[in-house]
């Protein structure tokens, strides 16, 4: 009888979980978690505590979006940071800062943080150091380490350097440095790893990071006994070494995404090629949206995207040349023009799943050409900013 009972759990618990399973998110939703996991650096999956937005700005006035980040209501805040992000208005820069550094016990100001990161503007480089050692706010710090990192600026090094000595957010820090790619971060990376509790977030970094000067010690570190977690870390990020750090690394990426027959190298390889935001790349990147893993497909997306306005000519190419890949209709959501606006609406006539993601695209296009340069004066906030971190 208690076997009866226990498979009869089983089985339900089975029903539900398929029953609750959602179902695989549509193009866009995977091209922006794609594009939101490069930007932290990251080269495997990330769980966010929410689907990510499809970046739709609203049609509010942009005076009224920067005001609500003063507002009373926290909801209201951090919804006036998201939308700022989507309209990837530099502007607002000031008044997020204001908003980031607000004495006044503002909530959740990690979003503020975000949201500069994701804005890339270098005038938020200060502010965000401020941030990074926040003796209070273990959040702030956080987020303000992974923009630091998102906005690209080497000047950052040495700030992420000391959070890695001082083990604030250490493994945030060295994801960050080996995004910016600056040979300075390798003596700290290496003696770090030899913090047992941090060896192999460490180690990833040196991989990730391309600095030959890391080579004879990751050698070292494969010839002493390990276990066998640290073992594959040193063996891949030795591999990674020896692609990045090569004479021709841009050539060799493109040759590990068209052949290496492991899934996750070649995913590894676009994701790369995307951080480097080199025209040279598009063909080799529009080829692999052909890939039949999501994951390196997906991946190739994203990184023509992030390589930016560059690679459209090669885009609209690929459309004459071939029948729609829904990636190239994705992409042209994030870097089209209203010229492009006729391609996607001759593909929302087609009765096929094709339409579905043209309409979207062509949607994100028209709302950011109708937003943009609707208003030349941002309302001031100024607020709570510390005088030692204005720019």
């Amino acid at each position: 009888m208690r076997r009866v009972i226990i498979t009869l759990f089983l089985l339900s618990a089975g029903i539900l979980f398929f029953k609750n399973t959602p179902q695989e998110p549509d193009i866009h939703a995977q091209l922006r978690q794609r594009i939101l996991e490069a930007e932290l650096g990251s080269t495997t999956a990330v769980l966010f505590a929410k689907n990510p937005d499809i970046p739709v700005p609203s049609q509010e006035p942009l005076s009224n979006v920067v005001q609500q980040l003063a507002d009373d209501s926290p909801v209201q805040r951090w919804q006036a940071a998201d939308e700022l992000v989507k309209r990837a208005d530099t502007r607002a820069v000031d008044a997020l800062i204001a908003a980031m550094l607000d004495p006044s016990g503002t909530r959740r100001v990690c979003v503020m943080a975000s949201a500069l990161g994701k804005l890339k503007d270098p005038r938020a480089l200060s502010a965000l150091t401020h941030a990074a050692f926040d003796p209070n706010n273990r959040d702030l710090r956080l987020c303000a380490i992974q923009s630091l990192g998102m906005i690209n600026d080497r000047k950052a090094v040495p700030t992420l350097i000391r959070a890695v000595q001082e083990r604030n957010m250490p493994i945030a820090a060295a994801n960050a440095l080996a995004k910016l790619g600056d040979e300075r971060a390798v003596n700290v990376l290496m003696e770090t790893a030899n913090d047992p509790e941090l060896s192999l977030w460490m180690i990833n970094a040196l991989g990730e990071l391309g600095a030959a000067s890391a080579i004879l010690y990751l050698r070292g570190l494969s010839e002493t006994p390990q276990n066998r977690q640290l073992q594959r870390a040193t063996k891949e990020a030795l591999w990674k070494l020896s692609i990045l750090s090569n004479e021709h690394p841009i050539e060799t990426l493109q040759q590990v995404l068209a052949q290496d027959q492991v899934t996750s190298r070649r995913s590894w390889a676009a994701y790369k090629l995307g951080e480097r935001k080199s025209n040279q790349s598009a063909s080799a990147l529009i080829q692999a949206l052909q890939d039949k893993q999501t994951e390196v497909s997906s991946r190739a997306a994203a990184a023509l995207v992030i390589t930016g306005e560059a690679v459209l000519p090669s885009i609209r190419q690929a459309f004459q040349n071939a029948d729609s890949n829904p990636w190239l209709t994705a992409i042209l959501g994030y870097l089209g023009k209203q010229d492009d606006t006729v391609v996607l609406r001759r593909l929302v006539k087609l009765q096929e799943k094709a339409a579905t993601v043209a309409e979207v695209s062509l949607t994100m296009i028209e709302r950011r050409e109708s937003v943009s340069g609707l208003e030349s004066i941002v309302p001031e906030i100024t607020g709570g900013l510390p005088a030692n971190t204005q720019n």
